[in-house]
């Protein structure tokens, strides 16, 4: 689905920062108002002062952009097809809550009793966190549970706060997404009519089930009277004909609109 925003014209007046009164509750001011509007007004308003660029140029360089996106999806329609969803590619893992917080990234033991730690946590419902790498930050970043709305919206937005690089101000459960993989996996839990985290939780959890080679190896190890850890003995998934040791890569997809 496409969005469209109103992007003022760039003047020597204007203030490169967010309107508060817009954000909150709307501006009485309107176009008389020298501060962005949106999150995309101020972004072009910084491309137009630091490049000169015009209206009309920004205009032209969008309809080649969307030209070559729809070309590019006309080529790939046969694929299209035969796999009815667009990909996207997310590093998933859920780890021990409680270890979290103390700065500590353990992932369940193989009965998914306990985490990994020396401590043994539980693993519990109310003590496990989502967490997926961020390609752009080469960090993992907690997923907060969809926010509770009664009309689910038709697309997520990320929180103008986070935005600009700033701490949520928010008291409660703030409903934006407090980054852009937050908003990605929100979006594919929305369109796979997954209500919780729990509910993806099981789907994860179906996916590292292992295979029978997997489980007569280990079998062998313990049989031996020494555990072997192997990279398998983590996390094996098969997902879209790939598989992926170690590091859990799951491949998710979203319908197109």
């Amino acid at each position: 689905m496409v969005k469209y925003s109103k992007i003022r014209p760039f003047q020597v007046r204007c203030q490169l920062d967010l309107c508060r009164h817009e954000v909150h509750y709307g501006c009485l001011r309107e176009d008389k108002c020298f501060y962005a509007h949106s999150l995309v007004e101020l972004k072009v308003w910084i491309m137009q002062k630091e490049t000169g660029i015009s209206h009309d140029t920004i205009v032209q360089e969008s309809k080649k952009y969307w030209q070559n996106m729809e070309a590019n999806a006309h080529g790939s329609q046969i694929l299209g097809n035969q796999m009815k969803h667009g990909s996207l590619n997310l590093k998933m893992k859920f780890v021990c809550g409680q270890c979290w917080r103390n700065g500590q990234v353990n992932e369940p033991d193989r009965n998914k009793k306990y985490c990994s730690a020396k401590a043994r946590h539980p693993w519990t419902k109310d003590r496990r966190v989502v967490l997926v790498m961020s390609n752009e930050r080469k960090k993992w970043m907690t997923i907060r549970p969809l926010p509770a709305k009664k009309q689910v919206p038709l697309q997520f937005d990320l929180c103008n706060h986070i935005a600009s690089g700033k701490k949520c101000q928010y008291d409660g459960n703030c409903s934006f997404a407090h980054s852009p993989e937050e908003r990605e996996m929100w979006t594919y839990m929305k369109e796979n009519s997954i209500q919780d985290l729990e509910q993806l939780y099981d789907i994860w959890l179906k996916s590292q089930k292992p295979e029978k080679g997997d489980d007569t190896s280990a079998q062998a190890n313990k049989e031996n009277g020494k555990q072997i850890h192997m990279p398998t003995d983590y996390a094996e998934v098969t997902v879209s004909n790939q598989r992926c040791n170690s590091e859990v890569t799951l491949r998710f997809y979203v319908p197109r609109q």
